[in-house]
């Protein structure tokens, strides 16, 4: 079996803030099971957590201060920020990169675009940059809007970039999926024609944006051949995070219709999500030696991945309260060295 190039430990540190220390001991058992990437995400809807020194962004003429982004956004379903306020610094983030380094784990930055960037559309400045009906994500109908998400995301893969980093993860997940209607994003700019006509050039502009820097593009499934549809669209070059194969009303192309396209696989399944306050596995964390990373969530047979990935999110970021990432550390370091065992075991 292959599948275990990257063996990725993703923490959401977006919508809940991680001390340093807490960081680093989040390293510390990635590296203690033989897991060489943790994928670090650092922006949604709840909180920006990594602010540049410099924090405008220049696009289609004009320059945006985001200088009061970082730290908590705004809640939504129950899922409300960790109430902290705070975020990283490119200092603390230089310190971070140097010490995965000397404990042998490659950190990949990951944040959201054109969707998840809540934190950054309730700014002032950007507000009128939303995709119409949605809070959190950009319109990428419009010039303006487009211009602005590559902008943002070319600010954060530059350092990155300049730090030596290899893969961004841009995610390009759950696209205005406050739409209402019952109805996912990707399914309605799929029926409404966005998706071919705004979404799909977007997408592929934001990842040459990353290869241009020298990095590898990835991102989640969600948006990449939606509804297994390939009549005026294209994705090449980008590994693609696994993560659900949809249900109805979202509809996803399964695991190996990407594969059949010449994509790099990564198994993210969402069966085997640690979600804090949602699924935080009370029946203990032998759940994890199900996961096998040929087998995608809800497809048919085996295919290759190129990596395993485990996932700890926070959507409800304020169920610990303000603790800065401790109650989290503890709880999940059983699973994550399960998690080492059991790529060792099958891959």
């Amino acid at each position: 079996m292959k599948g275990c190039e990257y063996r990725i430990l993703h923490l959401d540190a977006g919508r809940k803030f991680y001390s340093i220390d807490n960081l680093r001991k989040i390293i510390d058992a990635a590296a203690g099971a033989h897991l060489n990437q943790l994928e670090l995400y650092f922006s949604d809807h709840q909180g920006l957590r990594f602010a540049l020194d410099d924090m405008t962004v220049t696009a289609s003429g004009r320059t945006y201060d985001l200088s009061g982004a970082p730290g908590d956004g705004f809640g939504e379903e129950g899922n409300n920020p960790d109430g902290t306020g705070k975020y990283h610094t490119e200092s603390d983030m230089d310190g971070l990169l140097a010490y995965a380094r000397g404990r042998g784990v490659e950190i990949v930055p990951a944040m959201g675009v054109p969707g998840h960037l809540g934190a950054v559309l309730m700014q002032p400045d950007a507000e009128h940059l939303r995709y119409p009906g949605s809070r959190g994500s950009v319109d990428i109908t419009r010039g303006e809007g487009r211009d602005f998400a590559l902008a943002l995301l070319g600010k954060y893969v530059d350092y990155f970039a300049s730090r030596g980093c290899r893969y961004f993860n841009f995610c390009a997940d759950e696209f205005a999926n406050d739409l209402g209607q019952h109805r996912m994003g990707y399914e309605m700019i799929y029926a409404n024609g966005d998706y071919r006509r705004h979404f799909a050039p977007f997408f592929n502009a934001a990842a040459d944006l990353i290869r241009a820097r020298g990095m590898v593009p990835r991102c989640f499934n969600d948006g990449v051949y939606y509804n297994e549809d390939d009549e005026g669209v294209a994705f090449e070059g980008v590994e693609v995070c696994y993560w659900v194969h949809g249900w109805e009303g979202y509809r996803l192309a399964s695991a190996a219709y990407l594969a059949s396209k010449g994509l790099r696989l990564i198994n993210a399944d969402s069966t085997y999500y640690w979600v804090l306050g949602k699924n935080e596995w009370p029946d203990g964390p032998e759940k994890i030696r199900g996961y096998d990373p040929e087998v995608f969530n809800g497809c048919a047979g085996r295919t290759e991945a190129a990596g395993a990935m485990f996932c700890i999110w926070c959507d409800m970021a304020d169920s610990d309260g303000p603790d800065e990432g401790t109650a989290v550390v503890g709880k999940t370091a059983p699973i994550i060295s399960l998690f080492g065992q059991t790529l060792d075991e099958k891959c």
